[in-house]
Order: structure tokens, then C-alpha cells, then sequence
């Protein structure tokens, strides 16, 4: 059989194709790496700087005091909703024309096919004058209803609904008397889910470029969309990256939304079986979802969380908010608190990580392969860690001309930093590293405790004694570490930069004390195999008292925590081992539960939880560069506007988040699929 690569006149046209269409994007990327006023029409080499591309878009979240960013919240607000509004009503009049049998649903076609041969544009006079009379111009409303209306996806939806699902299902679930409702939305909707997802991206995609309609309904420039607020901007290459900006949020609905639709489209409802597998199949090999298992529930759900909180506390930093509105100072209270996220991270990677060891203990099984637990620890921290580290530290002294510090970067590269403050932050641009480190060796003691907590319990539950012990143990040792290894006071603060404040934090940022909380999630773990092979108490108690612990943990975080300094009882950080003790009964109970659990594992969370490792080493550094290139009060305490403060937190995690996605998909989980397949090479030959 031939195939294209025997043809070389469809290679050539293919690829004059390609050109074609790339070439406005390469224009588009180049000239906005010019000046922000300069002229795109000297050359299309003239004048760009790939700097200036990153100064340009920062430029535009904070000229004009941070107008950009508004009309950016403004598109995302008017076609979200609009987009939402317009899915659902097209999905509810597709089905009903589509399933129902009544009296003018032929007229109610023939209408529809020719208000989708109507210019959209046409209308907006009319609508004009009549929003005019209800007094609803210049108000977001005046822009969010006219696009809650799409005749071109309920055509595309009644079509669809017609092919794909089968009335013989719908009669089935009739006799089985399921409401209407619950036949739309159970049914109907599941196997319309791909023509769904393209119904919502192209009415996205139509309210995003909108350009007459707001122009003629809105004159306050507060309320004015991107596109708008392009048109109405001066021209160089701050337009140009505003145009680019632009696109990515499409770009990003997209790549979300491709995974939902399916090649089989337009068949015949004889493929609809197989249309309805597609999506489901995509989704659990995109996500990584483990066995079912080796799985915890909730745990990609509190993994996630606690990346946000993380992130969350960083941008609460950057706002002063002094001046306020009361609902902001709110999220700013929590905002700031939002630091105990690292410590979640700690007690989910003691409970996912000892859970194998003790699934194999109680049931008598043989126990994990310390070669390949080592293996698979070294492939999933090491990739992402060593090229946060090489290029934070090359950034740093090329860029901003820091002085190289040798010794902190080689104790980086072999995860010993943890120890001294002189090392404690391997990197002055990547603040969030230093948490590597001590779960790097958490990771090596953890086998060793559960071993000898093993080894000498005659019966299973005697483990809980042990794992007393060493819980204890570990808060014996931190008095006595913080009474003989207290830092001087000289150079000590944050004022004195990353060594500074790594000398303030220590030793009360110690690894007993953080192996405490690890020690935390490892009881969990147990917890949680004892509950599955022993049936303790119902599913529904189990979620009762997750939910009241981890509610127990928030309460005791807002009452007691004191941002950036050890608990006053403890004299440990974010409240240990209190608060890791809270959560890590939360998750054994929520993972024990019935329906908690589910919940916490949304398609968010795990897609958070998957890129998380990346979101937490990158946005950091994004952070620090804004600070220290573009806006020099975007530091603690400094940005008294909300909107700019917004605008600036929007663009830093949206090229974090971007850069989370590519060392996932081209870095982490390469070498991750890379190791696994040795192991099994190996399994393998010994099986042999």
C-alpha cells in the first residue's frame, strides 16, 4: 500500500501550506519583541529583542493603571458565561428537536437554519435601540446576552443528537421511569460530550474576537473587552504582544477541550458505542490515573489543594491590602497562611509512597523492592528538580549577574542543602527548592522506619505503638536541636536575602521536624489498609470525620498560625505535628469514605496534581524575574492596586502554568516512562 511519503508534489504543497499559515504567527512573535512604541513596519528583524517580548506583556498588565488587565477579566467574564449560557440552551433546543415529536418543531428548524444565514453584525443596530429602551447599555449584560443565543449549536447539537443516541436507550431508560431530566442530562448529554465540547469552543472563540458588538454597546473603557481595548490602543509592539496574549486563552480552551471530541463526528449512530468509549479511554491515559488498586482516594484532590495554597500564598505577598475591600482582605488572611500547603505535601507524599509497604504487610504479602522504590523516586524528583536548579542559577548569573556560588549549587545538585543555612536555598531564584531537599531524604528514611517497625512487631497492630514512638522521638529531638543549633544573629532576616532568611527559619525548619509530619502521612497510609482489610466503621463515618478533621485543620491554621515563624507551642513550622496530624487523618478517612473522596478527585484537581510538581518549582522563578526586571513593587507588601496586582499574578502563572505543562509532558514523564519499562525489563529477566 503507498503512503504520502511516496509523493513528494503533496510534501511540497503541504509544506507551502504550513509557511502560509505560520508565517503570521512568526510576524506576530517577532515584532512583539520590539519596542513597546516602535515601529513594526522598519523591518521585520529591525529592532526585536527576545527580552523586550516579556517586557512588552508586562507592560500591558501595568500601564494605564493596569486597564489591560481588566479588559483581559472582562473577555474572560463575558465569554465564559456567554459561552456556558449559549452551550446549554443550544444542548437543551438540539435535544428537544431532535427527540421530541410536536407541532411547529419543523417551523422551529426552518427558523433556526435561517438565523444562522443571518450576518451576526446585522443585528446588533436592532439590539442596540432595544437595550437602549431597558436601559442596559454599557453594562456587561448588554454583551453577555446576545451571545447566550447560538442557532448554529442547536443545529449542530439537534444533528448530533439525531445520529449518535439511540432511542432505543432512551425508551429503556423511560420504562425504567427516569425523568426527562435525568435522560437528558445522564444520557443524552454523556454521548453528546464531544459535539458538546465543540459546540463551547466555537461559541468561545466567537465571543473572545467579538469586536462591533461590544464596540457599539459599551463606552465606558473599564468595561471594554481585549479586543476592544486593542483596537481602540496605539500601535507597536505592545499591540502586537496584546494580540498574541489574546490568544492564549483559545489556545488553552483548546487544548483542554481536544480531548473530548472524537474523530467519528459525523458517522452514523452505528459508531455511537465507540464514540462514547473514546473520550473516557483518552482521559485516563492523559491524566495518569493509577490502578484502581494502588489507588488513594482524595489524594490527587489534597495534592492539588495543596499547590494552590502554595501559589495562593506567594501571590497574597506581592498585595498591600491596607486599602482593601473587606472581601479581599478575607483572601488575603487565608492568602498568607496558605504556606501550610507544603506542609499537606509532605504528609500525602508519607502516605502515597508507604502505602505499598504496608498494603504487603498486613496482607502478608512480599514486601516493595527497595531498588525499585529508590528508582522510581530518583526518576520522579530528579529530572524536574535538576532543571529547575541549572536554569534558575543560569538565569541568575547571566542575566541579572548574581555571583556564582558553587557550593550551594553542587549541594543542590546531591539534595544536601537542607542542613546549613548557607545552602538551605540552592538557588536566590528558586525559593520553593529547598523543600526537595529534606523530602529527598524523607524518601530514604521512611523504608528504614517502616522496616524496623515491622520487623519487630509481632502483631500488626503494635505498628500503631511504633509509629508512636518514633513520633515522640522525633519531638524530643527538636528542642534539643534548636537549643545547640541555633543561628547567630548576625545577617539573619529576609532583609539579608535567601541566606538571611534561611538562617531565620533555622534550625526550627529542621528535618526531624519535617520527618514528623512525613511520619504523619506514613500512619495514614496505615491507617487506611487496617480500615480496608478489617471494615472498620461504615464509608459514611469515614467522611464525617475526614471532613471534620480537615475542617478541624483550617480552624487551628486560621486560630494559631503565625506566617513565616514556628508554632509558639510546638516550635515547629505551620503548626506541627498538630496540624499534619489533622490532615493526615482527613485524608485516611476521606480515602476510607464513600463519596468525599470522589469529590476531591475532580478532572481540576488531578490535572493540577499531575503538573503540580512543575507549578511549585517554576512559579517562583517567574515570580523573581518580574520583581526584579519589569515591576520592582511587585514584592511583599508593595502592590497596593487590586486589578494591577491581578494582572500581574494572571500573566506570572499563566507562563508558569505553561511551563509546568512542558517539563511534565517533555521532562518528567519521559523519564518516568523511560524508568518504568527498565523495571519491568529487568522483572522480566529475574521472572525468566
Amino acid at each position: 500500500m503507498k503512503t504520502w511519503r511516496k509523493y513528494p508534489l503533496a510534501k511540497a504543497l503541504l509544506f507551502v501550506g504550513i509557511c502560509y499559515f505560520a508565517y503570521p504567527l512568526y510576524w506576530l512573535v517577532i515584532n512583539s519583541s520590539k519596542g513597546f512604541r516602535s515601529d513594526s513596519s522598519n523591518g521585520i528583524f529591525s529592532g526585536a529583542n527576545p527580552f523586550d517580548l516579556f517586557n512588552n506583556v508586562v507592560n500591558l498588565f501595568t500601564r494605564q493603571d493596569s486597564l489591560f488587565g481588566r479588559w483581559f477579566l472582562n473577555s474572560v467574564v463575558y465569554s465564559l458565561i456567554s459561552a456556558l449560557g449559549a452551550t446549554l440552551f443550544a444542548a437543551m433546543a438540539g435535544y428537544a428537536l431532535a427527540v421530541y415529536k410536536f407541532k411547529g418543531n419543523g417551523f422551529i428548524q426552518f427558523v433556526i437554519l435561517s438565523l444562522i444565514m443571518v450576518p451576526p453584525n446585522t443585528i446588533v443596530l436592532p439590539l442596540f435601540l432595544f437595550f437602549t429602551k431597558i436601559n442596559i447599555v454599557n453594562t456587561p449584560a448588554a454583551v453577555i446576552l446576545p451571545g447566550l443565543v447560538s442557532p448554529v449549536g442547536a443545529f449542530f447539537m439537534m444533528y448530533y443528537v439525531r445520529q449518535a443516541v439511540p432511542q432505543e436507550l432512551l425508551q429503556a431508560a423511560r420504562l425504567d421511569r427516569a425523568s426527562e431530566f435525568r435522560i437528558f442530562s445522564r444520557i443524552a448529554m454523556p454521548i453528546a460530550k464531544p459535539m458538546l465540547a465543540i459546540v463551547f469552543l466555537i461559541i468561545l472563540i466567537a465571543n473572545w474576537n467579538a469586536y462591533f458588538l461590544p464596540l457599539v454597546m459599551l463606552n465606558d473603557m473599564k468595561l471594554y473587552t481585549l479586543q476592544v481595548g486593542l483596537g481602540t490602543s496605539e500601535g507597536g509592539g505592545g499591540l502586537i504582544a496584546g494580540s498574541i496574549v489574546s490568544t492564549i486563552p483559545v489556545l488553552i480552551a483548546y487544548l483542554y477541550l481536544q480531548r473530548h471530541m472524537s474523530s467519528d463526528l459525523w458517522n452514523d449512530s452505528s459508531t455511537s458505542t465507540r464514540i462514547r468509549k473514546e473520550p473516557r479511554m483518552r482521559r485516563t491515559k492523559d491524566l495518569d490515573v493509577k490502578k484502581p488498586g494502588n489507588r488513594i482516594s482524595g489524594a490527587d484532590g489534597m495534592r492539588a489543594i495543596a499547590c494552590l495554597l502554595v501559589l495562593l500564598h506567594h501571590a497574597i505577598q506581592r498585595m498591600n491590602a491596607d486599602f482593601a475591600p473587606r472581601w479581599v482582605k478575607v483572601i488575603f488572611f487565608i492568602g498568607w497562611r496558605g504556606e501550610v500547603g507544603v506542609s499537606i505535601f509532605f504528609v500525602l507524599s508519607g502516605c502515597l509512597l508507604s502505602y505499598p509497604f504496608w498494603s504487603a504487610y498486613v496482607n502478608d504479602h512480599k514486601m516493595p523492592n527497595l531498588r525499585e522504590y529508590l528508582s522510581r523516586r530518583i526518576a520522579r524528583i530528579v529530572p524536574g528538580a535538576w532543571l529547575a536548579l541549572i536554569v534558575t542559577t543560569y538565569i541568575g548569573v547571566v542575566h541579572l549577574h548574581y555571583p556564582m556560588n558553587w557550593t550551594r549549587f553542587m549541594a543542590g545538585i546531591f539534595f544536601i542543602f537542607s542542613f546549613h543555612y548557607k545552602t538551605f536555598f540552592p538557588s536566590e531564584f528558586d525559593g520553593p527548592l529547598w523543600t526537595i531537599g529534606l523530602e529527598a531524604w524523607c524518601y530514604i528514611v521512611m523504608p528504614i522506619v517502616i522496616l524496623i517497625s515491622c520487623k519487630f512487631s509481632k502483631k500488626k497492630k503494635r505498628v500503631w505503638a511504633w509509629l508512636l514512638g518514633w513520633l515522640v522521638l522525633l519531638q524530643i529531638l527538636q528542642p534539643i536541636i534548636i537549643h545547640n543549633f541555633m543561628t547567630g544573629m548576625d545577617g539573619k532576616g529576609w532583609m539579608y536575602g535567601m541566606t538571611g532568611g534561611a538562617k531565620l527559619w533555622m534550625p526550627y525548619w529542621n528535618f526531624a521536624t519535617f520527618f514528623a509530619q512525613y511520619l504523619c502521612g506514613v500512619a495514614a497510609a496505615f491507617l487506611i489498609v487496617m480500615v480496608k482489610k478489617n471494615n472498620w466503621l461504615s464509608p459514611q463515618k469515614w467522611d464525617f470525620i475526614g471532613v471534620l478533621a480537615l475542617v478541624a485543620a483550617f480552624i487551628l491554621v486560621c486560630v494559631r498560625e503565625t506566617p513565616g515563624v514556628p508554632d509558639t507551642l510546638t516550635k515547629q513550622p505551620y503548626n506541627a505535628p498538630i496540624f499534619s496530624l489533622l490532615i493526615g487523618l482527613g485524608l485516611a478517612a476521606i480515602a476510607s469514605g464513600a463519596s468525599v473522596g470522589k469529590r476531591f478527585d475532580n478532572r481540576f484537581f488531578t490535572y493540577i496534581a499531575k503538573i503540580s510538581f512543575g507549578l511549585y518549582l517554576w512559579h517562583w522563578f517567574f515570580i523573581t524575574i518580574i520583581q526584579a526586571d519589569i515591576a520592582t513593587d511587585f514584592t511583599v507588601n508593595g502592590l497596593p492596586d487590586l486589578f494591577r496586582w491581578l494582572g500581574l499574578v494572571t500573566f506570572t502563572y499563566m507562563i508558569s502554568w505553561g511551563v509546568a505543562v512542558f517539563s511534565w509532558r517533555y521532562v518528567e514523564s519521559p523519564v518516568l516512562d523511560y524508568n518504568q519499562r527498565r523495571i519491568e525489563r529487568k522483572r522480566a529477566i529475574r521472572e525468566a
